[in-house]
């Protein structure tokens, strides 16, 4: 029967296994590069995840300038009112 332990890490300490004690441990055991690779790839994103992030960032910039060129057109004619509005 297997007995299941939970490690508690500090920030330090995990630092300390990145750094130092992860790389001996691909040396001396390259068979779990491809299980660690996976592992971290749940946590962080990928290219593909990112560029799709990036190209939506940029349509929605678009779009806003686009509104904010509109909305400058708008001050262009708000004075032109309110001269026809003193007029009257």
């Amino acid at each position: 029967m297997a007995v299941l332990t939970r490690f508690r890490f500090t920030d330090e300490e995990m630092l300390d296994f990145f750094d130092e004690q992860l790389p001996s441990l691909l040396e001396q055991r390259p068979e779990l590069e491809t299980r660690i690779y996976h592992a971290l790839m749940k946590t962080f994103a990928t290219k593909p995840e990112v560029a799709a992030i990036l190209a939506e960032l940029r349509e929605h910039r678009s779009e806003f300038h686009e509104f904010k060129v509109r909305e400058a057109s708008f001050t262009v004619i708000e004075p032109e009112e309110d001269a026809l509005v003193g007029d009257v």
